[in-house]
């Protein structure tokens, strides 16, 4: 599991570089080219939006259940 988050984390911290790249200068976004040159952009812009929307369903799914179990407990 922890892995697998790490993974996730990586992958998430990735795709906001490169989401970040569109927003910078034209002579700042030549480093972030240079430095990721064989990443391919449409592939972590996808990944970006799904492991987003991914970990905000799974926090709201914790966040019921935990109250859940509160209430229930009470």
């Amino acid at each position: 599991m922890v892995l697998f988050s790490a993974q996730i984390m990586g992958m998430y911290f990735l795709s906001s570089v490169i989401m970040l790249r569109m927003n910078l200068p034209a002579e700042y976004r030549t480093i972030i080219v240079d430095v990721l040159s064989d990443i391919k952009f449409d592939f972590y812009h996808r990944w970006f939006d799904v492991i987003f929307l991914i970990s905000a369903v799974t926090s709201v799914i914790i966040i019921y259940v935990n109250q859940s179990k509160s209430t229930i407990i009470k």
